[in-house]
């Protein structure tokens, strides 16, 4: 069983108070630094910035909190120190920092007692709700979220109880309780509708998408997710996005598409990795080995598990434990290793037990059967055959799932009313249901069938149990078709919807496709640009139809400028932020006069920041780039997180070079001197403290090679084990490719870049740049 995310349930059920990303944050840092502000404004401030970081960057919120709370405690503020406990505690949560967390939220919960605060004790509940649950504590768990939902419904506060109804929902939906799950949904989604609020239209779509996973009904998962994602990230909730491409990746996994499963996995994990948030690395290694074991590679499966089960094991997750032992118990069985699989799955199984997780139950009973089977101890695996049923039983009854479609009737037609959706997505969940139970029908009858050569008597009576169930289930269906019928009417609604839909999908491709054009016009020439530079490439591969990685070239003061530059995004987003930084960069040169790489950036960096307002598109817009200036054999370089590389032919000698270069590293390799230049740890966009660029000087060698690049070809996944291809190997390559003429090597480049990615899907634009004198 894999993990699955419900609207961040690691990430969101911490929050009570989603705050927009379009937060104006200069304006609360102003406030936070108005001396003459009051204390209560300028530590609102302060605690509205904490909250926002949280969706952004834990680590950020975890120090913010730290400040808040000593600013409250020295003015004796309650509130705002219980307010900063909270933030305290659910960011050391997230970020695996759980020793105290349990005493600090239960400080919080005091504090806001004394206040007498429902808002805020249903805010510290939400917190303890969640500590309980990553320590395997399901009831202590679900009474502390009862209790917030109670206090929540006295606080006043709408996005508070739409949250608490969220977090309910995911507990009971994890816990395999779609009925209960689906009514606090309805709820949350009742109160978000009122509210105007992305932050909660995402959740609710995206917590939709896993009910019709659990159902099995791909393509509406598939669409739920996707539009969840392009909710969330469009608003900038960036938090949500591994956990999103967590629950695409099982969706693709459940559909046996294990290399697209992997890749969303590994795309999860490496964003997790970014957030410095070990839980949600967890879930996505142990995601990618359980993948790998049902693709029938159980050894690469096995580093991964055994990764995932060190980190579950250092923060002491035990659900995530349980599973890895479950998983490490199948690895084993594929060996044919029977005694050390049954002491695994046993292990997972009696915790399963405690905890009442019918799910984990199920996957540790169909380790043990085959593995008791392995054995001889028919005793054992018959005993675990009759409690694998009878939990499968638990997990898929019939009148729950009716019960289910009865309630998802309900709630979609409240969501037609508010949002004139169409019905076909009843029709489409109450199929789901009805192909559930035709599988689940087919794989109960070929049990008992195999199961009929060892104990023909019990077959017997599981066959007539199963023949009951089918009647059953023939009646029910019988009704389900009465339903659809009524449905029909509607189809061509549907159908008129879906061609306008279609008409204005090839007006956006249209649009699209017309932007690239405008694009490419104002890329440089490739002509043109072996013209100036005779022995130069350019590999330029966009990711989408248009790119936010552009190269440069501009003529100044008698020498020839050029830049490989990687913008913010990529796609549409990052095409137009690319537009505003290749204008950055043309302005500098030509309006103000800059002539060397540092003072272009400079300028290009002021340029850039004022056309870009920070309440829109974030801190982070901009651009990363290497700039270089080549008159005859001197160049000059500055560099924006892309250093400058340089092959010298022959072996010379590093320390003088070093001297010479101070920020370079230099190395030896296979007949030639490698010389990195290091770039500067700022982007060319808003920054906190900003510097200005440096430029560096060096003195090239008749038959020196250099090259710039963005992040693109380093980062694509693929090649043996879906891995990424790094920079090293980008360096080896080139090194390799020393005997070709230029024009050899981009076009070796390309290939190289093709077979590597193989049927993996490109992640990101790429753009390499090689000049030799």
């Amino acid at each position: 069983m894999r993990a699955f995310f419900f609207s961040s349930f690691l990430l969101a059920a911490l929050l009570s108070w989603p705050v927009a990303a379009q937060l104006n944050q200069d304006s609360l840092l102003q406030n936070w630094k108005n001396e003459e502000a009051s204390r209560n404004e300028r530590l609102a401030a302060l605690h509205t910035l904490g909250k926002h970081w949280f969706f952004v960057s834990p680590d950020s919120a975890h120090a913010l909190s730290l400040l808040l709370y000593t600013e409250a405690n020295q003015y004796g503020m309650d509130w705002y120190l219980a307010e900063a406990l909270v933030l305290m505690g659910k960011s050391a949560l997230i970020l695996g920092k759980r020793d105290s967390v349990e005493a600090i939220l239960e400080e919080a919960y005091n504090l806001h007692y004394q206040a007498e605060s429902p808002a805020g004790l249903a805010n510290a509940l939400l917190g303890q709700g969640l500590f309980h649950l990553f320590q395997g504590l399901n009831q202590q768990a679900l009474d502390d979220l009862t209790m917030a939902l109670g206090y929540a419904k006295q606080g006043g506060d709408p996005e508070l109880l739409a949250e608490t109804y969220i977090s309910l929902g995911n507990y009971h939906a994890m816990h395999g309780d779609l009925l209960t799950s689906l009514g606090h949904y309805q709820q949350a989604y009742t109160i978000s509708s009122e509210l105007s609020n992305r932050w909660y239209e995402g959740a609710s779509v995206m917590s939709m998408g896993n009910l019709y996973y659990l159902l099995k009904n791909h393509d509406r998962a598939l669409q739920n997710f996707q539009r969840s994602l392009e909710i969330l990230s469009g608003a900038g909730f960036i938090g949500e996005v591994p956990s999103l491409m967590l629950n695409l990746g099982n969706v693709y996994a459940q559909q046996n598409e294990h290399q697209q499963a992997i890749f969303h996995y590994k795309e999860a994990q490496a964003l997790w990795l970014e957030m410095n948030i070990e839980g949600g690395q967890t879930s996505a290694l142990l995601n990618i080995g359980e993948t790998y074991l049902d693709w029938g590679k159980p050894q690469e499966a096995l580093n991964w598990i055994e990764e995932g089960m060190q980190l579950a094991r250092k923060q002491k997750r035990y659900w995530d434990i349980a599973w890895a032992k479950i998983l490490l118990a199948r690895v084993h069985l594929t060996q044919q290793e029977f005694e050390p699989a049954i002491a695994l799955a046993t292990e997972a199984l009696e915790y399963a037990q405690e905890q009442d997780e019918l799910n984990l139950m199920t996957d540790a009973t169909e380790v043990l059967y085959p593995a008791f089977q392995g054995t001889g101890n028919w005793q054992h695996a018959f005993e675990t055959l009759n409690l694998y049923y009878t939990l499968e039983d638990s997990i898929l009854n019939l009148t729950t799932h009716l019960q289910l479609l009865d309630l998802e009737y309900s709630m979609m037609a409240k969501m037609d009313s508010m949002r004139n959706a169409d019905s076909l997505k009843l029709k489409e969940v109450q199929l789901a249901v009805l192909d559930q139970r035709r599988r689940t029908q087919g794989t109960t009858l070929t049990g008992i069938l195999l199961l009929s050569l060892v104990f023909g008597a019990v077959v017997f009576q599981r066959f007539q149990v199963t023949r009951r169930q089918k009647s059953r289930l023939a009646e029910q269906k019988e009704m389900v078709d009465e339903t659809l019928l009524s449905l029909a009417d509607q189809k061509h609604l549907v159908d008129q919807a879906y061609q306008d839909l279609t008409h204005k999908n090839k007006e956006i491709l249209d649009s699209i496709t017309y932007a690239k054009r405008i694009q490419s016009a104002i890329l440089p020439p490739y002509q043109q640009f072996v013209k100036c530079l005779p022995k130069s490439f350019v590999f330029y591969q966009p990711k989408d139809i248009v790119a936010g990685d552009f190269y440069w070239t501009e003529c100044v003061d008698g020498q020839t400028m050029v830049a490989a530059a990687d913008c913010t995004g990529h796609g549409v987003p990052g095409a137009l932020v690319s537009m505003v930084c290749r204008n950055g960069l043309q302005r500098a040169v030509r309006e103000f006069g800059a002539t060397t790489p540092g003072k272009i950036l400079d300028q290009a960096r002021e340029l850039i920041v004022a056309d870009i307002d920070p309440s829109e598109l974030g801190i982070a817009d901009g651009m990363d780039i290497a700039l270089c200036g080549l008159r005859g054999r001197k160049l000059s370089y500055a560099g924006a997180y892309q250093p400058l590389w340089i092959l010298r032919p022959g072996i010379h000698d590093a320390v003088s070079l070093a001297q010479q270069i101070p920020s370079a590293t230099v190395m030896h390799l296979t007949d030639c001197t490698f010389i990195e230049v290091k770039a500067d740890r700022q982007p060319v966009g808003r920054f906190p403290k900003p510097q200005p660029f440096s430029t560096h000087h060096i003195e090239l060698l008749p038959g020196d090679t250099f090259y710039i690049f963005s992040d693109g070809y380093a980062d694509q996944f693929g090649g043996p084990g879906g891995r990424k291809f790094q920079k090293a190997k980008l360096r080896d390559l080139l090194v390799s490719l020393q005997p070709l003429t230029m024009s050899q090597q981009g076009d070796h480049l390309q290939e190289h870049f093709t077979q590597w990615m193989g049927e993996q899907e490109q992640l990101d634009d790429v753009c390499v740049i090689g000049i030799r004198v």
